[in-house]
């Protein structure tokens, strides 16, 4: 099969050897230089040159840096002209002792936007000159056609279901929800000519404030517990949004999830004022004694416990910053923990620091206190 493929006129050094290639098979006495309108046929390259092989409907798609080396005989001899820059050399090396064996795009089990998620605009660049992937633009169009706007997704909730039907280890998980900040501001959305940025809590809620910018983006996610895998399954735009309403997106993902077929164990969020109310309108009780604590909640569909967990990472930044604050706190036995003990301490490591295993002593060697948690 043969296709024909355009030679390299932007790339002077690699024009300068395929046009050496073709007085060579040529045999021409005088130099032979190509022109845009120029092709030269697919069977002068190595199968190992080709991102695209030659197919039936003429499409074709070579590495870079590659050479043509085959002859109408079919005798392999590269040709490398010493006027190639060394990383030319390189690149032309590489490709030899690394043969790629071409394979289409379907044969792939990874998506190609699951692929791109992980790279730099840069890296998959330079991974698509070697690896057949979709170009960014189509990437872009494939996203584009998948449905998420601010509520919750329901393609998310249909391939969690399909999943589970693989593997019923798949079924138990938690759901975790988190504000994260975004920039106030408004975009214009073509496709259904409005301005986006304003507050929106989709279908579930009546959104009373469509009038006002939001400021963060309240994400909702799934996480295995018995397998590997994270599915968000919705986001809503908010701005400092009210204990009743997240109770509500809570209880209404909750459902969503035990229709498809997952059991959520728990709910994690950090130790927010917010939060905390909303896991009391839920059904929790974080006041009095220990023993009169209510860490779990009914499940709305199931009847079943759902435990509320405060994230262990936030509480302790809000136990140092108390201790901070308030100077002094007491522990369940009654013991005094005092902040004055870490300024002590960190006084201390001022003025000289032990080496446990020189025995030596090293003067104005600070430790940090501000825990980076």
């Amino acid at each position: 099969m043969c296709n024909y493929c355009r030679f390299p006129v932007k790339n002077k050094a690699a024009l300068e050897c395929w046009e050496q290639f073709v007085q060579k098979v040529n045999l021409l006495d005088v130099p032979w230089k190509a022109t845009r309108e120029h092709r030269i046929c697919s069977n002068h390259f190595q199968h190992s040159d080709y991102i695209i092989p030659p197919s039936q409907n003429g499409t074709c798609r070579l590495k870079k840096y590659v050479m043509p080396s085959r002859f109408n005989n079919g005798h392999v001899q590269p040709t490398i002209s010493t006027t190639h820059p060394d990383a030319l050399l390189n690149r032309v090396e590489l490709s030899h002792k690394r043969p790629f064996v071409a394979t289409s795009i379907n044969s792939d089990d990874t998506s190609p936007p699951e692929k791109i998620c992980k790279t730099t605009s840069k890296a998959y660049k330079y991974v698509r000159s070697i690896v057949p992937l979709p170009n960014p633009s189509l990437i872009k169009k494939w996203s584009a056609s998948f449905k998420c706007d601010p509520g919750f997704i329901e393609d998310a909730f249909t391939s969690l279901s399909n999943e589970i039907t693989a593997s019923h280890n798949s079924r138990d998980c938690c759901l975790v929800i988190d504000a994260m900040s975004i920039r106030k501001q408004t975009l214009w959305n073509p496709e259904e000519d409005k301005y986006s940025g304003f507050t929106d809590l989709g279908d579930t809620i009546s959104n009373r404030q469509s009038e006002k910018l939001a400021s963060e983006a309240l994400v909702f996610l799934l996480v295995g517990t018995r397998s590997h895998w994270k599915c968000p399954i919705g986001y809503f735009l908010v701005d400092k949004i009210t204990a009743k309403d997240q109770a509500t997106l809570v209880t209404k993902s909750l459902e969503k999830a035990a229709k498809a077929g997952l059991k959520v164990w728990s709910v994690t969020a950090d130790g927010t004022a917010v939060n905390l109310r909303t896991f009391e309108i839920l059904g929790c009780n974080f006041k009095g004694t220990y023993d009169e604590m209510q860490s779990s909640f009914i499940h709305p569909t199931t009847g079943e416990d759902v435990f509320a967990i405060l994230d262990p990472c936030h509480m302790l930044k809000l136990a140092r910053n108390a201790l901070a604050q308030l100077g002094s706190i007491m522990d369940g036995e009654g013991n005094i923990i005092k902040w004055s003990y870490i300024q002590q301490l960190q006084n201390l490591h001022q003025i000289h620091y032990f080496n446990g295993n020189t025995n030596a002593i090293f003067v104005h060697q600070p430790i940090q206190v501000s825990f980076n948690l």
